[in-house]
């Protein structure tokens, strides 16, 4: 009886320390992500080395090279794991008790992580030379953010908030526009709080509209 006890003791035990090893080993695989995304958006991909995103990350080559192979598939996942960060931001934005214009405002005007670490350049070389980030870009913008658009859409119809003559395609282009604008890094280095309001009024009633 008591061999089985001691059994399952040292079962348990086993357990515990595996899953505290898990746990450590995914700490470490996020940490290495993190820092190699940030050395990839500010210095490119090409010019970063295996050994410089170990030193930053305060492990060992070895180390780096065990949980991803290689550089260019640390780039993709950690460009995968930037993505799906984002995702979850944009799904409380969309999701959270505040009215249709201050969700848009937020969506568009809002400095993001992503305005602050890349230009819309370095997405569009990102997406031309990885094929596998491809198919995962346009699975997620198709499957996941359309469909939380066309509902950020709806709430605006509901409150009345948008002209029910134009259509969702229309709509989704025209605030694109503006999003794409405000992603560029210089964007905020041009604007002012002033200049932010006009261009929400303009984004809202357009050039001949009124509040």
């Amino acid at each position: 009886m008591s061999s089985n006890l001691d059994d399952t003791d040292t079962n348990t035990n086993m357990n515990t320390e595996l899953d505290g090893y898990q746990r450590r080993t995914e700490r470490k695989k996020a940490t290495i992500r993190t820092v190699a995304f940030s050395l990839f958006t500010e210095h490119g991909v090409e010019k970063v080395s295996m050994a410089q995103i170990a030193k930053k990350a305060n492990v060992s080559p070895v180390t780096v090279y065990n949980y991803f192979g290689s550089k260019d598939e640390l780039f993709i996942q950690s460009f995968i794991h930037y993505a799906e960060q984002e995702m979850v931001q944009f799904v409380q934005l969309v999701d959270e008790d505040s009215p249709f214009s201050t969700k848009i405002e937020t969506l568009i005007f809002q400095r993001n992580e992503a305005a602050k670490m890349f230009s819309m350049s370095f997405l569009e070389v990102v997406l031309t030379q990885y094929e596998p980030l491809q198919q995962y870009y346009m699975e997620l913008y198709y499957q996941r953010v359309v469909p939380l658009l066309h509902k950020l859409i709806e709430q605006g119809r509901q409150e009345g908030a948008l002209n029910n003559n134009l259509s969702t395609e229309s709509i989704m282009l025209y605030i694109s526009m503006f999003k794409e604008a405000a992603t560029k890094p210089e964007f905020y280095s041009r604007t002012n709080p002033t200049l932010l309001q006009d261009l929400t009024t303009l984004l809202f009633y357009g050039m001949v509209g009124k509040p």
